[in-house]
């Protein structure tokens, strides 16, 4: 992705490239192009990351994340800068929730060593298969944050 002189470090500038072309690929643009006020032959460039004139915003991102439940963009945005996004508990959460959260990030981990298994097998892991290793270690990050924060809404007894 072609940027701008900068003044901070970005991190991982290929994760939102890839998250574009993902989000792109798994999400239906003729639809969500009206809802944010574009056409979907822009929001399709807007999604690409080769193109030079046709920008997503923030406020865009932000509307797609809300519209389509979908947080791939903003993740990705995210980790440009070294963050880990996940969704805050925002109520009191039951053993049932944390029980689910739990076995969510347990079953990210499994999936972190089937990755890393696959890889090894030829004994060079390439790229593809670091950034499917970095994405499945950042949902599992996300998972353990989102547990993190059940537990601490969990109403604690004596």
């Amino acid at each position: 992705m072609k940027t701008k002189n900068t003044f901070i470090e970005i991190k991982d500038s290929h994760c939102l490239e890839d998250a574009m072309r993902s989000f792109s690929k798994y999400q239906r643009l003729d639809i969500l192009a009206p809802k944010i006020g574009c056409s979907p032959n822009v929001l399709r460039n807007k999604l690409n990351p080769d193109q030079e004139f046709h920008k997503l915003t923030a406020l865009e991102v932000i509307l797609l994340t809300h519209i389509t439940g979908d947080e791939t963009l903003l993740s990705a945005m995210g980790r440009m800068i070294g963050f880990t996004m996940y969704r805050p508990a925002t109520e009191k959460s039951a053993i049932s929730d944390l029980m689910h959260g739990v076995l969510k990030t347990q079953g990210a981990a499994g999936h972190i060593c089937d990755i890393y298994q696959q890889a090894i097998e030829d004994k060079v892991i390439t790229s593809n298969e670091r950034d499917e290793l970095l994405e499945a270690i950042n949902k599992a990050q996300r998972h353990l944050s989102e547990l993190a924060s059940g537990l601490n809404s969990y109403k604690v007894h004596g």
